[in-house]
């Protein structure tokens, strides 16, 4: 795969998630604007496990997307250093989330 292909595909599923974010952003505008009585607050503190869990999933995806373009690129885009960067980040971010919960 040449490194023309690999970063329309990368600006293809940037695209994809940007766009999949703003639909996100409306759809809570609208759930805050017609549901005012919804207390989103009680609801994650009470469900924080689900949570974990598909954040923990999305920090996995984003691992392997990350390996997957180092992988086909020929230079590698990101050292090993970086990556290991990424994970700390991670970490330190869902161990502030469970203090917080807790």
């Amino acid at each position: 795969m040449k490194a023309k292909e690999i970063g329309k595909s990368v600006l293809k599923w940037l695209f994809i998630l940007i766009f999949i974010l703003v639909g996100l952003i409306c759809f809570s505008q609208l759930m805050i604007t017609y549901m005012p009585g919804l207390n989103l607050g009680a609801f994650f503190s009470q469900n924080w496990r689900i949570w974990l869990i598909w954040r923990s999933i999305l920090y996995m995806l984003i691992l392997v997307a990350i390996f997957y373009i180092n992988k086909k690129a020929k230079n590698k885009v990101i050292s090993p250093k970086s990556i290991v960067m990424i994970i700390t980040l991670f970490l330190i971010t869902e161990l502030l989330n469970l203090m917080y919960v807790n």
